[in-house]
């Protein structure tokens, strides 16, 4: 039985994946930082209240950095 195969050579061949994997790489770097920063905020709001409003919230003072950023590294 006979048969066909195609095969095409790409100038660019591995650079191209490199190139690739470095703006991919340029890319998660940014949406981690973007996500840290919003973790970062939400602490920071938490923080600016008074025992008053986290109480409101069934929030501890000591505990908001742990509820905060308990989920960080799950994303």
């Amino acid at each position: 039985m006979a048969y066909i195969t195609e095969t095409t050579h790409s100038k660019s061949g591995a650079g191209s994946n490199l190139l690739a994997d470095a703006i991919g790489g340029i890319g998660n770097l940014f949406s981690n930082i973007v996500r840290y920063r919003s973790y970062a905020k939400a602490e920071a709001q938490l923080l600016s209240m008074t025992d008053r409003q986290l109480d409101d919230l069934g929030i501890v003072r000591g505990d908001i950095r742990a509820k905060v950023w308990a989920n960080y590294n799950r994303s």
